[in-house]
């Protein structure tokens, strides 16, 4: 495949991908859906680094900032998968 088709390729895909995306309504504003899953996410990951603190894993665990990228990543995916699969 030379490089102009593949470029269109690309583009087709990238056009046809932006109509995917469900809309919450929120107040009467709308908002992207991803924007809500994120927000899920970051949310459990401060109640995981609570929970890990109170039972006392906290210091056992690895490099912090890896930790909670992770589970925030986790978790923002996991509410996707739960609230908006079809």
């Amino acid at each position: 495949m030379t490089r102009p088709f593949r470029r269109v390729g690309w583009s087709a895909l990238a056009l046809v991908a932006t109509a995917c995306d469900p809309v919450v309504d929120a107040w009467g504003s709308f908002f992207p859906a991803w924007i809500v899953c994120i927000a899920i996410g970051i949310a459990l990951s401060f109640v995981a680094h609570r929970v890990f603190v109170a039972t006392r894993l906290h210091a056992h665990l690895g490099p912090p900032f890896l930790i909670y990228s992770c589970l925030g990543l986790l978790f923002t995916l996991a509410s996707w998968l739960v609230l908006y699969r079809t």
